[in-house]
C-alpha cells in the first residue's frame, strides 16, 4: 500500500468489493474476523457478489468483555448493588469516558467528547 492510501472502513470496503469483481467470484462466502467492513461491502450498493456473510469475535474465553473495562463490569455486576454503584461513579462528565474507552485507547480521548 502506497503511503498516503485510505485505509478508512469504506475505502477499504470497496477495495475488497473491487477485488470480487476483479477475480470475477459470484456466490462468495465472506468469513469476518471482528472487521466490521464486511457489512459495507454488501450494503446498498455494495456488491452483490456476496451470497454469505460469516461474522466471527475475536474475544474469547476470560477476555469478554475486554480489558479493564470488561474485568470491572463482570466483577461489579457480581456484588449486589455493584452495577448501580458503577453507574452512579460514571455520572460525572468525562468519568465514563475515561474509565471504559481510556483503557482502550492509545492515545488519551479527548475532552468532551460523546458517543453518538
Amino acid at each position: 500500500m502506497p503511503d498516503g492510501a485510505d485505509l478508512s472502513l469504506p475505502a477499504i470496503a470497496t477495495l475488497l468489493a473491487e477485488f470480487l469483481t476483479e477475480l470475477d467470484l459470484h456466490k462468495v462466502t465472506l468469513v469476518c474476523n471482528d472487521w466490521g467492513g464486511a457489512q459495507l461491502v454488501i450494503s446498498p450498493g455494495g456488491s452483490d457478489r456476496v451470497a454469505n456473510l460469516v461474522l466471527v469475535s475475536c474475544e474469547a474465553f476470560d477476555n469478554y468483555p475486554p480489558g479493564a473495562p470488561g474485568r470491572l463490569l463482570c466483577t461489579t455486576a457480581a456484588l449486589p448493588g455493584g452495577t448501580s454503584l458503577v453507574a452512579q461513579l460514571l455520572r460525572p462528565p468525562g468519568s465514563a469516558i475515561s474509565v471504559t474507552f481510556g483503557a482502550l485507547s492509545k492515545q488519551r480521548v479527548p475532552e468532551g467528547w460523546s458517543s453518538p
